[in-house]
């Protein structure tokens, strides 16, 4: 009988260590349990925020990369610490790139608001190349232009590409808004 009981213990935690929440240790699943934390995302919608968020910024986790990390609790005179409404701001900084994403999440809908903003230094005439294409691009509409910059935003989803060129130098600034809705996830 002891016999049974180990291996269906065994076997249990076996169990446990496949399960995605437990087994990946990835600096991406890492960084997205203390978002989950910070955010206090309730634990019945914690492994579908996990999945959303590691699957959110996995790909920036290179070359490199350090992280800052701001929340409620971030500033010593914050009234909003203990509010319902929780924000986490992460930037993401690697050889390539800066990125940045604001989650803020809001329990008694459950979802989570997302903005990413990524910015990406380019030679200038590959900053010009690219914002020629985007002006023939008809899923983009032009929000404004300048000598020195342009913005186009989407014309289906609320994405927003900024094209900025000075006398030596340039960059890209890519802006998405989505927002996660948690307990649809099946």
């Amino acid at each position: 009988m002891k016999k049974l009981i180990l291996i269906f213990v065994l076997c249990f935690y076996n169990l446990q260590a496949l399960d995605s929440n437990s087994a990946d240790d990835s600096p991406s699943r890492i960084l997205a349990k203390k978002i989950v934390k910070s955010l206090k995302i309730s634990p019945l919608y914690e492994k579908e925020a996990l999945s959303y968020l590691t699957d959110d910024f996995s790909s920036f986790l290179e070359n490199g990369w350090f992280y800052e990390y701001n929340n409620n609790n971030s500033l010593s005179s914050t009234k909003v610490e203990n509010s319902p409404v929780q924000f986490a701001n992460i930037t993401i900084t690697n050889n390539n790139r800066i990125t940045i994403y604001t989650y803020i999440y809001f329990p008694s809908e459950k979802q989570i608001q997302v903005m990413r903003r990524q910015l990406i230094p380019a030679a200038k005439d590959t900053v010009l190349e690219l914002f020629e294409e985007m002006k023939s691009n008809d899923k983009y509409k032009i929000n404004n232009e300048t000598d020195n910059y342009a913005v186009y935003a989407s014309k289906t989803t609320t994405s927003r590409t900024t094209y900025l060129v000075k006398d030596k130098s340039a960059m890209i600034a890519y802006t998405s808004l989505y927002t996660y809705s948690l307990g649809s996830k099946k």
